[in-house]
């Protein structure tokens, strides 16, 4: 069975001092939140991280890092029941 890579990322929006955190799969693309830009933030966001290393992030010295990591499980959860598609493996419907 293939596995799906899913990622988080983040970017810049056209809104001074906002920067928009994004999840994409074969699904497509989801908004997941906004929030202050913080440097630290962006640099570890922007390239793209595993949906899995994002969620799983080892406390970090950075507040805002931590902080950031906080919101993702949310908003994937909610995307998840918004839209009706998979990402985390724990919510697969069993027929």
């Amino acid at each position: 069975m293939k596995t799906k890579r899913i990622y988080v990322y983040c970017k810049d929006t056209n809104q001074k001092g906002i920067i928009a955190y994004y999840v994409e799969s074969s699904e497509g693309v989801y908004l997941l939140f906004t929030q202050k830009f913080r440097h630290s933030s962006y640099q570890y966001f922007h390239a793209g991280l595993p949906l899995e290393k994002a969620i799983k992030h080892p406390s970090h010295n950075d507040a805002a890092i931590s902080n950031t990591v906080r919101r993702i499980l949310p908003s994937i959860h909610y995307i998840e029941k918004t839209y009706d598609v998979q990402l985390l493996n724990k919510s697969k419907k069993v027929a």
